[in-house]
């Protein structure tokens, strides 16, 4: 199992909900996500992180004036997700967050949206799913993969293939379930 978890989170609001995110991303604390949550203890707490963040440690990478980036452990920041959901909903009742982690392998990757502090809809990804994708999109990758010792031959082209092009497949994959998740909100 992978360690670090690549968390992209957005949000879709009105000007009141961006005054809400302002206050809170709207300084330069690249440390943990918890020191952007008002309630964070001053220490670190680890039953604390987990009940409100998600995973036991989650650093801030980038803040912007409508995302923020940051790398977990071993899962999403879904926590603080849904808390974010629920802060900007006070504000903007129709504001939605959207998060996109994968953790690095990729053994699973996903997108899900919150609204009002709830899971409104997600849709989560093997490495079995992107491998399956890349075989129908890309046939020579089948080839370069060994299904009885589940493991790869790194000097055929196919392999090249998949490594070149796997992330944005990746990605590809969840902006369209982020599209249908989006169509119904």
């Amino acid at each position: 199992m992978a360690n670090h978890v690549h968390n992209y989170v957005t949000f879709n609001g009105n000007e009141a909900a961006q005054a809400v995110w302002n206050s809170l991303f709207n300084r330069d604390l690249m440390e943990n996500v918890s020191q952007y949550h008002p309630d964070a203890p001053a220490e670190y707490d680890w039953d604390w992180q987990a009940k409100n963040i998600g995973p036991k440690w989650a650093t801030m990478e980038d803040t912007s004036e409508d995302s923020f980036t940051a790398i977990s452990a071993w899962g999403p920041v879904d926590e603080f997700a849904a808390w974010l959901s629920a802060e900007l909903s006070k504000a903007d009742p129709d504001s939605y967050v959207i998060m996109e982690a994968e953790d690095e392998m990729p053994n699973w990757f996903g997108v899900w949206v919150y609204q009002a502090g709830e899971v409104f809809d997600y849709t989560e990804f093997s490495w079995e799913d992107l491998m399956d994708h890349m075989f129908e999109l890309y046939p020579e990758t089948r080839e370069a993969w060994d299904n009885e010792n589940q493991e790869w031959d790194y000097d055929h082209e196919g392999y090249e293939t998949f490594d070149t092009f796997m992330y944005e497949e990746l990605h590809d994959l969840q902006q369209n379930a982020l599209e249908d998740i989006i169509r119904n909100i």
